[in-house]
């Protein structure tokens, strides 16, 4: 169906500037078409972005908790070991 735009056109002069006009909307109908179909994939993407950035940075928060608690780990690993270390390095000072 024709929209208000090129039925207005198509009633107006008869003649050359009619048939020209009803081209150009035939045109710019065509673009906006195009137009939508190709942002509207894109609309659907935005839509998407804030869940994603929500559920990325949850795992981002869930890594660094995951290095902290690795970093106290090994920082406790690094006492035990010295300490148990340390009277073995006294008795290699003495041999």
């Amino acid at each position: 169906t024709m929209g208000k735009i090129g039925q207005g056109l198509r009633r107006g002069s008869a003649g050359k500037a009619s048939g020209m006009g009803a081209i150009e909307v035939d045109k710019v109908r065509k673009a906006i078409q195009t137009l939508c179909q190709s942002t509207n994939p894109l609309g659907k993407c935005m839509d998407y972005v804030h869940e994603d950035l929500s559920v990325m940075g949850k795992e981002l928060e869930r890594w660094r908790s995951d290095y902290r608690k690795s970093c106290d780990a090994m920082e406790d690993e690094q006492r035990t070991t010295s300490e148990t270390l340390h009277p073995l390095r006294g008795k290699l000072v003495d041999v």
